[in-house]
């Protein structure tokens, strides 16, 4: 049975949630509220008939549900119910007119507990208005329909106490998971039901077993938690097992089990001794494991691939791999995100001791919080609990604002911790990848790493795919698409760890020596420990390198510490070897990646270098041309970039290949109604992106035209005069009306979340 302390503490969200569940069961409608207010309140409308209990007789006409939500521990409960009745009669005029003055049956909802006189003074105001039926639903039916719904009642983990969890496990589970059992009741008081734990309950429920891996912090061990919480409502026993024999010994084929084995095979490393054991007494596990009994594992992704791979878990693949859920941040929504760190809040000491001042510091930084790219559900209940409650009411914003950021954008010790227990040579394809700008093309990264174990007198054989296969899904992750495949670090956490590592840990800085790459030279350029021999044979390094991305990013160094650390002489050399044909032929069938190339030529223009290759790059950049990128503006916005570079810094190579030739104009025109056809068929709120563009060609060739009127630029802007006619406004302006919609309303939802976290005294 439920208490009214309880029920204050769900918060306005979920007790709106919970009123749906309450009035979908009752009516057997699907109410859905809307239209939440800075006083938490929410209302919803229906037309139609149906039977409102105990009512025996239908009610029909237009419905009108209106929900108040009050915090009333903080402020009283005779405070707030005076206030919710005081208000009543301008509730009712301002809802009424905004269904169009019409009401047959209003629905009154809230969690305060209202006496008969209070009912009475609240029918009394109704009367005032054409209202047939009116009433209150208020903290004794909502207990009555909780204590009639016990399995609704445990998908609000803030209504269940610690006795109720109590009461559903025999002696033998309490003595030996008792410390587990209030650990799980205290994270499921922060505990936020996302798409990713939906997924995993739909797998055990599915296959009787989940595996939840992942990365570290990012919450496998909580959905594991839930999971069993919701299983313990189901009338589950619970174990908290370390060994499949404590399977074995916890097993009762009379009783329902949810087992639970949290880094099944190593915390922060593969442990052999344990793997071994489980892959020994899997089969017969498996055997077991039904409706009744169901299995929960968790663990980190490079773990359990060595545990696939270096043992006969591997026979077991078809059953791994489809009850496996990847647990990571990005499956996380924006709604998501947002309800785990109001949990946190509500549940954290800060909020408990009510800092009026922190409190609206956070909700003023929520969505900076939310949108950071280094969130972290760990990093969310750090924050809330170790961070925050640190810090004085007597802060100002800005300070309380950058220890917050700043602790979300640090790494964390975990990673660090993690990392060390890593292999020689997995420690080297983590470093090796961060030394190329974390973002390489798969091949050209598996020569690099291969090169550098060699260097490194290692075993290099089969090295690449191993580390490959341990490492996605925790450190790399694997981009494919149809142009290429590349690999990139999982998290950009990462990226902080290895560059503290390498101011710190010397052994780090001796491997960097031997791998280089554009961030370590950038390094020894800055701290001018570079003699001239030893620069020569960076730059000449630099020219030699197979990686378009990585020279591009090398140019930009060097433009960037040029005169005070590079010289004229350096420029020279480089401009040389990247004017040459040799150079142009390795790259000619990238010519979309020589964007850095001719920023680093118009930098360097007053050098005069002749680049003998202008003419046969212009022509293989339109012929090889094509939408690329999800957002085909960004190669839009490159491809005229270079033209117009070409056009203004090498006049004459470009009114050669341009001059009175008709087929370039073709196939630019080709090239942009590919574009046009992209943008309006999937992706509208560009084309006024893409018009731009248009017109930003057609002024250089107006340019061009008045330079040398050998050349015909009217075509191009004719064929593109009506891009956008009435229709084509009409329908861009109105999906772009609906995209704002849709944000505006996440936005406000996620307002509504976090609203009664404020004093509403006002």
């Amino acid at each position: 049975m439920i208490n009214k302390n309880q029920l204050c503490n769900l918060g306005a969200y979920d007790f709106e949630k919970l009123i749906q569940i309450m009035l979908n069961n009752q009516l057997g409608l699907a109410i859905q509220f809307y239209g939440g207010t800075k006083d938490f309140g929410r209302d919803a409308y229906f037309k139609g008939e149906a039977f409102f209990p105990p009512h025996r007789k239908p009610w029909s006409g237009k419905w009108i549900f209106q929900s108040k939500f009050r915090d009333f521990i903080r402020r009283g409960e005779n405070v707030v119910r005076d206030e919710l009745i005081k208000v009543v009669g301008k509730e009712l005029n301002k809802i009424i007119k905004k269904y169009g003055n019409k009401c047959d049956n209003y629905i009154y909802i809230t969690n305060v507990d209202f006496t008969i006189n209070d009912i009475k003074k609240l029918e009394e105001e109704s009367k005032n208005f054409k209202i047939s039926h009116f009433q209150v639903i208020h903290f004794p039916q909502i207990r009555a329909f909780l204590g009639d719904h016990d399995r609704i009642r445990w998908q609000f983990p803030r209504l269940i106490e610690f006795a109720d969890i109590e009461s559903l496990l025999n002696k033998e589970v309490l003595e030996r998971s008792r410390g587990h059992i209030r650990n799980l009741k205290d994270n499921m008081e922060t505990f936020a039901t996302t798409n990713i734990f939906l997924e995993a309950l739909e797998k055990i429920n599915k296959y009787n077993l989940v595996i939840l891996q992942g990365p570290p912090k990012m919450g496998k061990s909580t959905i594991a938690e839930a999971i069993s919480f919701f299983k313990i409502g189901n009338k589950h026993q619970f174990f908290y097992i370390n060994k499949p024999v404590e399977f074995f010994r916890c097993f009762n084929q009379k009783k329902k089990e949810i087992l639970v084995c949290d880094d099944v095979f190593g915390q922060n490393q593969y442990i052999p001794e344990i793997s071994n054991e489980w892959v020994k007494d899997l089969p017969s596990i498996l055997k077991l494991i039904d409706n009744n009994h169901q299995l929960v594992w968790t663990s980190r992704s490079s773990i359990l691939m060595e545990a696939l791979e270096k043992t006969k878990l591997e026979e077991q693949k078809a059953i791994i791999e489809p009850s496996s859920v990847i647990v990571e941040v990005g499956k996380l929504t924006k709604l998501e995100k947002a309800h785990i760190l109001y949990n946190h809040i509500r549940a954290s000491t800060f909020f408990k001791k009510y800092d009026e001042k922190i409190i609206e510091f956070l909700l003023k930084l929520k969505f900076e919080i939310i949108n950071h790219p280094n969130y972290s559900p760990e990093s969310i209940r750090e924050l809330c609990n170790m961070i925050i409650p640190k810090l004085s009411g007597n802060i100002s914003f800005i300070d309380f604002k950058n220890e917050v950021i700043d602790f979300i954008k640090k790494p964390q010790k975990s990673w660090i911790k993690d990392f060390y227990s890593l292999s020689d040579e997995e420690k080297i394809f983590i470093i090796t990848l961060f030394s190329i700008r974390m973002n390489s093309e798969i091949d050209y990264f598996e020569k690099r790493y291969i090169q550098i174990l060699k260097e490194l007198n290692r075993d290099f054989i089969g090295k690449f795919n191993q580390c490959t296969f341990r490492l996605n899904g925790t450190y790399i992750k694997i981009i494919s698409s149809w142009e290429s495949t590349k690999i990139i670090f999982y998290h950009p956490s990462i990226i902080d760890i290895i560059n503290s590592l390498l101011k710190e840990d010397r052994s780090i800085q001796e491997l960097m020596m031997t791998i280089g790459g554009s961030i370590f030279i950038e390094s020894l350029i800055q701290n001018q420990v570079l003699n001239e021999e030893k620069k020569k044979l960076i730059l000449k390094k630099i020219i030699q390198d197979d990686s378009i991305e990585e020279i591009s990013d090398y140019l930009a160094i060097i433009t960037k510490n040029y005169p005070e650390k590079i010289f004229d002489k350096d420029i020279k050399f480089l401009l040389k070897e990247l004017s040459c044909i040799e150079f142009f032929n390795k790259f000619k069938n990238q010519t979309l990646n020589f964007y850095q190339f001719w920023l680093f030529f118009s930098n360097f223009k007053n050098f005069k270098v002749k680049i003998v290759w202008i003419k046969d790059y212009i022509i293989k950049l339109i012929d090889a041309y094509l939408p690329q990128y999800d957002n085909v503006t960004d190669p839009i916005e490159e491809f005229l970039f270079i033209l117009e570079l070409i056009f203004r810094v090498y006049t004459r190579e470009f009114q050669d290949v341009f001059r009175g030739n008709k087929s370039i104009f073709l196939k630019i025109t080709e090239i942009l109604d590919d574009e046009k056809e992209w943008v309006e068929s999937d992706a509208i709120d560009l084309m006024g992106d893409f018009n731009d563009n248009v017109d930003r060609l057609n002024q250089l060739f107006r340019d061009f035209e008045f330079k040398y009127p050998l050349i015909d630029a009217q075509d191009l802007e004719e064929h593109y005069q009506d891009f956008f006619d009435e229709k084509d406004n009409k329908e861009f302006e109105l999906l772009q009306t609906i995209k704002k919609e849709e944000r505006k309303e996440l936005d406000e939802i996620i307002e509504f979340l976090f609203n009664d976290l404020k004093d509403d005294s006002s």
